[in-house]
């Protein structure tokens, strides 16, 4: 075997075996993602937990409270730059259009929000604030996406993934 076709051979088979660690690290990477995108965020108020107070104006202009939720509200809490808020946002306004007067909280610290606030605005009460601000504040909440359900001020329901809340109009028990 000549030199050329050594060094041909040797360089196919390093290339080959940083194929495979390569596609290993990806589907590692997906796996963790999957992982952490699954996690409950333990940093929210607990289920079962009572909501604290907050008073903001929406973009359009409308006050809300905690005390003008409605009985059974749902609350999204997103980030412009977050991309497991933007893979659940389609199903935000999906499970949005079928509860009454839902609310989402962009957190707009610096980032663009035009987009994200535009798409919320078709279903729901748009509140901006920083992560800090006071329904953020209120909530507990330091991770995105956040979503929850609130029955009388009381925490039924607080998840990452769209498909794990409750059916829209369905309470979930205290």
């Amino acid at each position: 075997m000549s030199v050329t076709a050594a060094a041909v051979l040797v360089t196919t088979i390093i290339g080959l075996a940083n194929l495979v660690l390569a596609l290993g690290i990806v589907r590692r990477l997906r796996d963790h993602e999957e992982r952490l995108a699954g996690l409950e965020p333990g940093s929210s108020v607990l289920l079962g937990g009572r909501i604290g107070q907050f008073t903001v104006t929406s973009t359009r202009g409308v006050t809300l409270s905690a005390g003008s939720l409605p009985a059974q509200a749902t609350i999204g809490i997103f980030a412009p730059g977050c991309q497991p808020c933007h893979r659940q946002l389609p199903d935000f306004l999906d499970y949005a259009r079928q509860v009454r007067d839902p609310v989402a909280v962009v957190l707009a610290d610096g980032g663009d929000h035009a987009e994200l606030v535009a798409r919320l605005e078709a279903t729901c009460h748009v509140v901006l604030e920083p992560l800090g601000g006071p329904v953020s504040t209120a909530l507990q909440v330091q991770a995105t996406p956040t979503l929850l359900r609130i029955e009388e001020g009381v925490v039924t329901a607080v998840e990452t993934i769209v498909s794990k809340l409750p059916a829209a109009g369905v309470v979930a028990p205290a």
